[in-house]
């Protein structure tokens, strides 16, 4: 990288002109402001609010999961994943809230996998449709750590299938 000093004396010796010099220096100070064109601007937290509209979030999910719990365990699961989609609806497609938008994914898809184990008494088949429930809500959302947590899902498939497997 050159200096201004090194540029300076480069105009001293006659290498380059003091107008070349400083067209180099605006030249420059041009590229540097300039955002590359890979560069993505995210901001997982754009303020306290979206702190509070987590704890908020938080707080209706656990009550809505206790409630329909203590009618059946299976209610407060379906419960827990219905209000987690209501949620992103208005979190996620209108408000583009980052840190919300993930919360709610991965209740989401953990209230389907926690669900559907329960049902069909298979971590297998429980991991399978999280696998599903993760491509719908990336399908309707594009919350881009979905893709992680539907993965995450994939590799729990494989991983239930082999320790449910009778070969062991």
């Amino acid at each position: 990288m050159y200096s201004d000093d090194d540029l300076n004396l480069a105009v001293q010796a006659g290498v380059m002109t003091a107008g070349t010099a400083a067209a180099f220096r605006v030249h420059v100070a041009a590229g540097r402001q300039t955002p590359e064109a890979d560069e993505e601007y995210f901001r997982l937290i754009t303020g306290f609010n979206d702190i509070f509209v987590v704890i908020a979030c938080a707080l209706l999910l656990v009550s809505v999961s206790w409630i329909g719990g203590s009618v059946a365990p299976w209610l407060g699961r379906l419960a827990l994943a219905a209000v987690a989609w209501g949620l992103a609806e208005f979190f996620t497609r209108r408000r583009r809230m980052a840190l919300p938008s993930i919360v709610l994914m991965l209740v989401f898809v953990g209230g389907v996998l926690s669900l559907v184990a329960e049902l069909s008494e298979s971590v297998v088949v429980g991991s399978a449709v999280a696998a599903l429930a993760a491509w719908l809500h990336w399908q309707r959302f594009k919350v881009p750590i979905t893709v992680a947590a539907g993965a995450a899902a994939l590799a729990a498939v494989a991983v239930s299938a082999v320790l449910a497997s009778p070969l062991q």
